[in-house]
């Protein structure tokens, strides 16, 4: 199975704009990872439910 990995800083973010995008990723074939720093107990058990791989950055980084 392809995977496809989201590196998104917010959990509400990635919620707003990109659940549909994923969802359509997941349909097509995806396995779906999200690492973010979740703070949003429905929006964790919202991807759980669509069957996304979630893991929690604990610190913040910066690519520069």
């Amino acid at each position: 199975m392809k995977r496809l990995c989201y590196f998104v800083n917010s959990d509400w973010y990635f919620d707003l704009h990109w659940t549909e995008r994923a969802i359509a990723a997941r349909d097509a074939g995806y396995e779906i990872h999200i690492i973010s720093h979740f703070i949003g107990e429905e929006i964790i058990k919202k991807f759980k439910t669509l069957w996304f791989y979630l893991s929690q950055c604990v610190s913040c980084c910066s690519v520069i």
